[in-house]
């Protein structure tokens, strides 16, 4: 086996579901995974807590990004990642 001719990388992602988790607005029910800002993906539990209940607005989806941040553990070479991670969260909460 020869060394590797290029780096592999993974891409920043975060994957929601709501399944008519909305009413009126109103956040029911929130599903929320992470992806390359930690060893493995890993589950946004807090971020899902605390929309649960929450008015959609830009406040609530700013504030759930900064939740989500918290969790993240990157690599060393994905830092850059987390701020990234913030703004695709905040996105997801207003979409």
């Amino acid at each position: 086996m020869g060394e590797r001719a290029s780096l592999c990388g993974s891409s920043i992602g975060s994957g929601g579901r709501g399944n008519g988790g909305r009413e009126g607005g109103t956040v029911t029910r929130a599903r929320l995974a992470l992806g390359a800002v930690a060893p493995v993906p890993l589950r946004a539990r807090d971020v899902e807590a605390f929309l649960s209940g929450k008015r959609i607005d830009e406040e609530t989806a700013e504030a759930a990004g900064a939740i989500a941040v918290r969790a993240a553990a990157p690599l060393p070479n994905n830092r850059h990642k987390v701020q990234i991670l913030r703004t695709l969260v905040k996105r997801a909460v207003l979409g």
